[in-house]
């Protein structure tokens, strides 16, 4: 089984439906049009909003009321060299170089990356875009996101927020201002699901 399958027993719990009616699909991409955006449960018919994720030994899965959000979790591991340079903006670069070499700059690395990646799921883009342009503000817990000339700039801002899972895992969540409080629950796996850490957002 996989985190999809347990995403969708948990949202059936949450919209009173047997988890084989809840039907996950893809919204259309805001790019092209193509149904090859973020996941969206097509049936039952729900003003719901969702992102899911899954890496080595855990899934999240996101659900919000508000217009859209975004989640990532990654299992911390050596991060290739060459990615800040190819995806980081210059405040993101600065960040990471004032840490010292070492397990700190690694887990640092990947606060940047599962940022800019529960930001592009939110917005629901891809990652085939100047992610240089993208800027999560790695220093703050909660941050106001400006990207001038990406399709995450908008009318309203987006909040990050990162959230350490142990020594194994690292997690971020993108959502706007005015969805409403986060909260976090764990949900234990019956027998081959992976554990899921799902966010409420509204």
């Amino acid at each position: 089984m996989t985190s999809r399958a347990a995403a969708r027993r948990i949202l059936a719990a949450r919209l009173g439906e047997p988890p084989e009616s809840v039907v996950i699909g893809q919204a259309p991409c805001p790019d092209c049009a193509e149904r090859h955006g973020p996941p969206k449960i097509l049936q039952p018919r729900t003003p719901l909003h969702i992102s899911i994720s899954h890496t080595r030994g855990l899934g999240c899965l996101g659900v919000s009321t508000g217009d859209g959000v975004g989640v990532d979790v990654e299992y911390l591991r050596p991060v290739d060299p060459a990615v800040p340079g190819t995806a980081f903006s210059q405040t993101e670069l600065d960040y990471l170089r004032a840490l010292p070499p070492g397990t700190d700059r690694q887990t640092a690395v990947q606060k940047c990356w599962t940022r800019k990646e529960a930001l592009l799921k939110a917005v629901g883009i891809g990652v085939s875009r100047d992610l240089k342009r993208i800027e999560t503000n790695p220093r703050s817990d909660i941050a106001v996101v400006t990207g001038p000339g990406t399709a995450v700039r908008g009318p309203r801002p987006w909040l990050l927020c990162s959230l350490p899972l142990g020594s194994a895992h690292l997690a971020a969540v993108a959502r706007r201002p005015d969805s409403g409080p986060l909260t976090i629950h764990r949900f234990a796996p019956p027998t081959g699901d992976l554990p899921v850490l799902a966010w409420g957002c509204g």
